[in-house]
């Protein structure tokens, strides 16, 4: 039997992980998959404890939130089995702080009292996951979020006929090449950060564009790591912890986010 299950990783750390289920659901049915693939929750101890947690699995997604609890529950035989489910044919969504946990290192507010920096274990992005790319993020309040613009680049733009899409950001990576790395797999950049957003203010120089979502070869398998939200629909929000002009920036742009959300799960489902 083919792998049927998209499990979402819910345990320390995970934040508005019923805001994803919800989102995954809608785009499952638009992409009319609904009865192809169930949707389950994992949590840490289900993974190290169960060796057939993720047997029946197709796409283990880790939401945004906070990277460090997930080091300190997954360290060791938790990451190998994720490693190894996706080694062999398995595929991994990673969200602002999944896209961090994926990487070979992180560097989070460097030199400030919120720092967050060190190797990871898992590795699917040989490179560092560096934030935050946009200023005003804080920790349990919403006020730093915003929408912003990403370039799509050729390989995905080409798939949905759109070059840009504005969506929400809070606190997410930009992906950086280690020079000294001598394991590189294979990997495709699939958008970048497109400058600055509403507010006329970010960390983006004149130099090359930062790269918002990078897909990476990871033996017969695929990780997708997103510094944004594309899952983020204003629908599925909580609008008394949102302002109303930044959800309003999100409804405008809904169908694009829908888009890209779309194609970011067939590029990983199909």
């Amino acid at each position: 039997m083919s792998p049927n299950k998209i499990v979402i990783y819910c345990d320390d750390g995970t934040s508005n992980v019923e805001v994803l289920e919800a989102s995954l659901r809608q785009a499952l049915n638009e992409l009319q998959l609904q009865d192809r693939f169930t949707i389950d929750n994992i949590t840490a101890d289900q993974i190290i404890d169960d060796h057939c947690s993720l047997s029946s699995a197709k796409l283990f997604v880790m939401p945004g939130g906070r990277d460090l609890p997930y080091v300190e529950k997954l360290t060791g035989e938790g990451n190998d089995r994720i490693r190894e489910f996706v080694k062999h044919g398995g595929r991994y969504l990673g969200l602002c702080a999944g896209a961090y946990f994926a990487s070979s290192m992180i560097e989070f507010e460097k030199d400030t009292s919120i720092e967050v920096c060190g190797e990871r274990e898992l590795k699917f992005y040989h490179g560092l996951a560096k934030g935050c790319v946009f200023p005003g993020f804080k920790y349990n309040d919403n006020s730093g979020a915003r929408i912003v613009p990403i370039q799509l680049h050729e390989g995905l733009s080409s798939l949905i006929d759109v070059n840009q899409c504005w969506t929400y950001y809070n606190g997410g990576c930009q992906f950086i090449a280690l020079k000294d790395s001598l394991d590189v797999g294979e990997e495709e950049i699939l958008a970048s950060y497109a400058g600055n957003d509403d507010r006329n203010e970010s960390s983006i120089g004149s130099k090359a564009a930062p790269t918002a979502i990078i897909k990476c070869k990871i033996g017969s398998g695929i990780a997708i790591l997103s510094g944004i939200h594309p899952e983020y629909s204003a629908k599925f929000l909580n609008a008394d912890k949102y302002n109303d002009e930044l959800l309003q920036q999100l409804y405008q742009h809904e169908a694009h986010r829908a888009l890209l959300f779309r194609k970011l799960l067939s590029m990983l489902l199909m």
